[in-house]
C-alpha cells in the first residue's frame, strides 16, 4: 500500500525527541495494525506538494498547531489538494488539523472554540448507524487536545461520533457504508 502523509506541522522538540515526529508515529501505528505500507511525506509548511494524486493508495493529512483560518498560502493550497483528492475519489484521512481542513475545504465551518480548550481524555458517542460506526460500537474514548472545532460539518459530510464538547468529532464523507474519507477530531 503506498500510503502519503501531508505533514502540517511539527511537534515541540521535547515531544518529537521522545515520540518521533508525526510521520514515525503513524509508521508505528501502522506497523502495530500489520500494515504493509511505503510512506511518502510531504512537508506541507514549506510548501512540498505532491505532483501525482494518483501515486497514493491513501492521503493522511497530519495534526498540526495552526489554525485552518489562518492566512498562510500552504493552507489556501492544501484546501485546493483536499478538493482534488476528494473528487478523484483517492482514499483520505484526516486526523485534528487534517479532520479540520477536509472540513473546510468541503464547505464546512471551522472555527476557535469558545468552549476552550479540550484536553485529555474525552468520551465519544455514535450518532448514526454506519459501518465504521458498527465496527467501533456505541461509544469510544481518545485522548483529545484542540480548541479548533468543526461547528458546521459539510452537507457532503455525515456525523457519525460526537460529544457535548466536540459535537462533529469524526465524519464520513462520500457513501455512508464506503466512505472516501473520514476525518476525526
Amino acid at each position: 500500500m503506498n500510503i502519503s502523509i501531508l505533514e502540517t506541522g511539527k511537534l515541540p522538540k521535547t515531544l518529537e525527541n521522545s515520540f518521533g515526529n508525526y510521520t514515525s508515529m503513524f509508521l508505528n501505528l501502522f506497523n502495530q495494525l500489520d500494515i504493509s505500507e511505503n510512506i511518502t511525506t510531504y512537508e506541507i509548511t514549506k510548501n512540498k506538494f505532491p505532483d501525482d494524486l494518483k501515486s497514493s493508495d491513501l492521503w493522511l493529512i497530519t495534526g498540526s498547531s495552526f489554525g485552518v483560518y489562518d492566512n498562510l498560502t500552504w493552507i489556501s493550497d492544501l484546501i485546493d489538494l483536499v478538493k482534488k483528492i476528494n473528487k478523484k475519489k483517492i482514499p483520505l484521512l484526516g486526523v485534528c488539523f487534517g479532520h479540520q481542513i477536509i472540513a473546510e475545504a468541503m464547505g464546512g465551518k471551522v472555527v476557535k472554540s469558545p468552549k476552550g480548550w479540550g484536553v485529555g481524555v474525552h468520551k465519544y458517542y455514535r450518532c448514526l448507524d454506519t459501518f465504521l460506526g458498527e465496527k467501533i460500537g456505541k461509544s469510544f474514548s481518545g485522548y483529545a487536545s484542540h480548541q479548533d472545532q468543526v461547528i458546521v460539518p459539510p452537507e457532503s459530510s455525515i456525523t457519525v461520533y460526537g460529544s457535548k464538547f466536540c459535537p462533529n468529532s469524526v465524519l464520513t464523507y462520500g457513501d455512508k457504508d464506503k466512505p472516501s474519507a473520514i476525518s476525526i477530531q
